[in-house]
């Protein structure tokens, strides 16, 4: 039998009532996270990725990030802006590799110095329509830091082509509201560990993953 590459989690925490757009000072609705599309969010995800452009989320769209069990803040798994869609997620489940775990890093360049162990499949369903920046990774060096695919120092090397979300705004407060974006636009919430390494068969062929793990990028031949 053949059974979903993404699979569903414990729900925890109920759908929120919808949160209308937003309106600007003409009148005009928008997005209702468009007023956090500043200087200071677009400097942060383009240290995540390039080739940046607007992208809007309808709402009732299913998204997924790989989340952290070792977040200082339970919310931090939800409130994060760094997000996939649904085929984006499939594209990673799809690579043929034991580990989704470490599939999940390397293809997402999911540096380990930044903390995060990417031990968990998190889903959101939006309850408004949001807008993102969509774009490509970017190489990191074995620290963390963003340096162009051909430099010495590229080590964390995303997947080609595979498009990775940001959502400005989620941990912050709209005038009149009592909590952060992300608990007011996020309902469905959902999460789940992955699969621990050798437990888990490729779920689009039904075959065991490949015994060879993905390799990042390449080391510094100097380090």
């Amino acid at each position: 039998m053949r059974r979903d590459l993404i699979k569903p989690a414990g729900t925890l925490g109920a759908a929120r009532a919808p949160v209308a757009t937003w309106q600007d000072a003409t009148g005009h609705e928008e997005p209702v996270n468009a007023r956090f599309f500043d200087p200071a969010a677009l400097s942060d995800a383009r240290r995540g990725a390039e080739s940046l452009a607007l992208y809007r989320l309808p709402a009732g769209t299913t998204l997924y990030r790989i989340g952290n069990s070792g977040a200082r803040h339970g919310n931090h798994n939800f409130s994060a802006p760094w997000w996939l869609r649904p085929q984006d997620l499939q594209q990673i489940l799809r690579k043929g590799q034991r580990d989704t775990a470490w599939a999940a890093r390397v293809m997402l360049a999911i540096a380990q110095a930044f903390g995060s162990r990417c031990d968990l499949q998190v889903s959101v369903q939006t309850t408004c329509e949001l807008q993102a920046w969509r774009g490509v990774g970017r190489a990191l060096s074995v620290q963390g830091r963003a340096v162009a695919q051909d430099d010495v120092d590229a080590y964390w090397i995303p997947e080609p082509g595979l498009p990775q979300l940001y959502i400005p705004g989620l941990r912050r407060v709209l005038p009149g509201a009592s909590s952060e974006l992300w608990s007011r636009v996020f309902g469905a919430r959902q999460i789940t560990d992955w699969l621990p390494i050798g437990a888990q068969a490729n779920l689009a062929t039904g075959r065991p993953y490949s015994s060879t793990p993905l390799p990042p990028g390449r080391r510094n031949p100097a380090t």
